[in-house]
């Protein structure tokens, strides 16, 4: 289960998306091909992992880059461990 805290950041991050692409919920739907019901099911659920690489490209050029870390706040290094490898690479680094 999801807490409301949760669904509130989830939430924003569609709507940031959403805002960034200057298009409607149907549309980003329409890029991912997937319903605009999808898209309103991620505000409470979070954007599935495999979804969040084409959303990471399709925000690079705009006003509002999003990396996967930020499309999965709460758990991107389970979603993404390749991350969490370059994360604690980059740790070391600055330690030194």
């Amino acid at each position: 289960m999801t807490d409301k805290n949760t669904k509130d950041v989830y939430a924003q991050i569609v709507d940031r998306i959403v805002e960034a692409l200057g298009v409607t919920k149907v549309e980003f739907g329409q890029r991912l091909d997937v319903s605009k019901s999808v898209v309103n099911s991620w505000r409470i659920t979070g954007i599935p992992g495999k979804y969040c690489k084409v959303i990471e490209i399709m925000l690079e050029k705009t006003s509002d880059p999003m990396t996967k870390k930020d499309l999965r706040p709460f758990d991107w290094w389970e979603v993404f461990p390749e991350l969490k490898i370059e994360h604690k690479n980059l740790s070391h680094e600055d330690a030194a």
